[in-house]
C-alpha cells in the first residue's frame, strides 16, 4: 500500500478475495482493474501475464480412513472431495499448494496423500482488461511481482514474464 501511495498519491485500492471464475467475470464488467487469477485464461478481452506455477497436492485429514499405498481415481470415486466453499473445514480429501499446508504437514494436522497420476501444477495470472493500465495498476502489479520473487517458495516456480499489451 505504501508503495502504490508513493506511485499514485490519492488512489484508493480495494481488495476484493472471490473465485477466479467471479474475478474473471469483474474484470470483464469493468469492476475490477486488476486480479490475479488461476489459469489458464483465454479471453481476447482480459489481457495475462504469468506469475507462477504452483505444485498440488492431495491433503487429507489423517482422521480421514483412506486406504494405505498410491491411491488412484478409482480409489478416491467415493471419497468426499473438499472443495474451496467458504467456512469449510478440511474433514476430507482436498486438493493444495504444500507450501499452503506446510504448518498443517509438520504439525500432522493434515497428510499427502500418494496418488497416481500425479497433480498437475496450476498455474496462476495478473489479468487485466484488454488496454493500457493505468498507472495505479501498474504499481500494484510491479509490487505483487516483485513479492513473489522476493519470498520463494519449493514448489512454486515463477513464469517467464510477458509484458503487457501498452
Amino acid at each position: 500500500m505504501r508503495r502504490l501511495a508513493q506511485a499514485c498519491p490519492g488512489t484508493d485500492a480495494e481488495f476484493v478475495v472471490d473465485s477466479s471464475e467471479n474475478m474473471r467475470e469483474q474484470l470483464r464488467r469493468g469492476e475490477l482493474d486488476l486480479a490475479f487469477l488461476a489459469g489458464p485464461l483465454t479471453d481476447p478481452a482480459i489481457t495475462t501475464r504469468p506469475l507462477s506455477r504452483t505444485a498440488m497436492a492431495w491433503v487429507a485429514s489423517p482422521a480421514f480412513d483412506l486406504p494405505a499405498g498410491t491411491l488412484g481415481p478409482a480409489d478416491l470415486a467415493d471419497v468426499p472431495i473438499i472443495s474451496d466453499a467458504r467456512g469449510g473445514f478440511l474433514h476430507g480429501l482436498a486438493i493444495a499448494p504444500p507450501s499452503l499446508t506446510a504448518r498443517d504437514l509438520a504439525d500432522g494436522s493434515l497428510r499427502l496423500v500418494d496418488t497416481a497420476p500425479e497433480l498437475p501444477c496450476l498455474d496462476y495470472f495478473a489479468a487485466l482488461a484488454a488496454g493500457a493500465p493505468s498507472p495505479a495498476v501498474r504499481a500494484v502489479l510491479d509490487a505483487a511481482l516483485d513479492a513473489i520473487a522476493a519470498e520463494p517458495h519449493p514448489d512454486i516456480h515463477i513464469g517467464e514474464p510477458i509484458p503487457l499489451r501498452e
